[in-house]
């Protein structure tokens, strides 16, 4: 059992390795020098990535080693993450830009999601102080880290989901609380989050908040990580 096209880095761009990364190995027998068929039994292991163009394809592969060519065949087959085989531990919630005119807290009402379905939650923002109207978004993002074993670890992708608008000329006063309540849809093709040998699969839900008649771009930024899961 092995997998393949575990994605790495290399020079700062990225490329896809195709490399056979063998999970597990199994001798099967060769009578009188003749292999005349066989049959084994495998179990893919707890921590097996799961299957995604981004990280890794499976398969299962026979080589028959001879004199003159050696016959090397293999078939693929899909591996899926369920809730109960992923892990829980996730990163706290970031600020990754803005003024800080406000304190802006992400909560989900779980850590991990399926494939398909919608993350949800609410953003609660306590302004400092009196502010301009705002206007708040969500999306969801996915980071691909690579770590390939002999190169510097780096964020090697990143790729932004459709934005969903959840308040518009939002009153901020100061300390005066507001609550804004959310369901944001995954694509049912969303691959689980995972970990390989060369590169890893991370996703978060981003907010952003502008002020108006501010002259900054974006004028909060802050993301939470949460964990997807593709079995059906």
């Amino acid at each position: 059992m092995w997998w393949t096209g575990d994605a790495g880095t290399q020079h700062g761009t990225d490329r896809d390795t195709n490399d056979w990364v063998s999970v597990l190995t199994t001798e099967l027998p060769v009578s009188a020098g003749q292999f005349r068929g066989g049959r084994a039994t495998f179990r893919v292991p707890s921590w097996a990535p799961g299957s995604s163009p981004q990280i890794a394809r499976w398969s299962c592969r026979l080589v028959v080693e001879r004199d003159g060519r050696d016959i090397d065949e293999h078939g693929e087959f899909t591996v899926v993450i369920g809730a109960a085989n992923a892990s829980t531990e996730v990163g706290p919630l970031e600020r990754v830009g803005g003024h800080a005119a406000a304190e802006i807290d992400i909560a989900l009402s779980g850590t991990v999601y399926r494939a398909g379905g919608a993350v949800n939650g609410q953003i609660t923002i306590l302004p400092t102080r009196d502010l301009p109207e705002g206007n708040v978004a969500i999306f969801w993002q996915r980071h691909r880290y690579s770590h390939p074993l002999e190169r510097t670890p780096a964020l090697s992708g990143v790729f932004d989901g459709p934005t969903l608008d959840i308040g518009k000329r939002i009153q901020l006063r100061d300390r005066a609380p507001v609550r804004l309540p959310f369901s944001l849809p995954l694509p049912a093709d969303a691959a689980p989050t995972a970990s390989a040998v060369h590169s890893s699969l991370g996703w978060f839900l981003q907010a952003r908040m502008y002020y108006a008649g501010w002259t900054s771009p974006v004028a909060e930024r802050l993301r939470r990580p949460f964990v997807v899961v593709n079995a059906p």
